[in-house]
């Protein structure tokens, strides 16, 4: 879910600095829009994934399941909001129609946001990030450890997968209880957290012997180039960007929701 497709696509042919300023774009949109603007957007942003990205409809779902749940978790503490008229009791406890709108706002900019760096991340090449950042000026030694950190993610996925296997194959019974959860997660969570600091430490020992940063610059194979495509990509959000802008500042078309949590 956390890598990055391979997938040709129109996305996948824009540069990356282009798609990395629309998600700048995204973030300052999520805290412009009402709950219901910051739903089309999360249309928008789903047509593009399975239309422009070409990520597929099985990846998309797997990745809704876990927005979904989130976003209802944010809908839910709508009832220690406490404020405004009451659509229905939980208990002693009201739901209200405010706390309804202002989870359902910070649920809509979770969505979004996380929605649209998974699609970065699909349509995106980590070594043409790296590229674009140093192109930005930031030095290419950060850089390069966004981009282990972006392809370490997809790997410490799956350890999950090597761990649940290798219990399975010691006959261990999972107790499904909660208690065994928290207790199974917590195993999962301390041999990822080892294996973790591991290839971190093997990693830090193959670039010190290849003396990795002894030089103030470095030269790369695939240089970073602007496309036509993502340009105009770009320009399309940030004049959207702007319209946004006016229409909550100066026309007052909407406002509060950028207060709103």
């Amino acid at each position: 879910m956390f890598q990055y497709a391979r997938i040709p696509s129109i996305l996948a042919g824009f540069d990356a600095l282009s798609k990395f300023l629309w998600l700048v774009c995204i973030a300052i949109l999520v805290f412009i829009f009402p709950p219901l603007l910051n739903l089309v957007l999360f249309g928008i942003i789903l047509v593009s994934a399975l239309i422009l990205g070409r990520v597929g409809f099985k990846r998309v779902l797997s990745a809704l399941a876990v927005l979904l749940t989130l976003a209802l978790l944010f809908l839910i503490g709508g009832i220690f909001y406490g404020k405004g008229q009451p659509i229905f009791y939980v208990g002693p406890f009201p739901y209200t129609w405010e706390g309804l709108t202002v989870r359902g706002a910070a649920a809509a900019r979770i969505l979004n946001v996380m929605l649209s760096s998974m699609l970065f991340i699909w349509v995106t090449n980590p070594r043409d990030l790296v590229t674009g950042l140093v192109r930005l000026g930031l030095p290419y030694r950060l850089a390069f450890t966004i981009f282990v950190g972006l392809n370490y993610i997809p790997i410490l996925t799956h350890e999950m997968g090597y761990i649940n296997d290798a219990q399975k194959l010691r006959g261990l019974r999972k107790d499904k209880s909660v208690r065994g959860l928290l207790r199974l997660y917590r195993t999962y969570i301390v041999a990822i957290l080892l294996r973790s600091l591991r290839k971190a430490q093997i990693t830090a020992f193959a670039l010190d012997s290849k003396g990795f940063g002894a030089h103030q610059e470095r030269t790369y194979l695939n240089p970073f180039r602007w496309t036509a495509g993502g340009l105009i990509w770009l320009a399309v959000w940030v004049v959207i960007v702007f319209l946004s802008l006016y229409s909550t500042f100066v026309l007052h078309l909407w406002s509060g929701y950028y207060l709103a949590y």
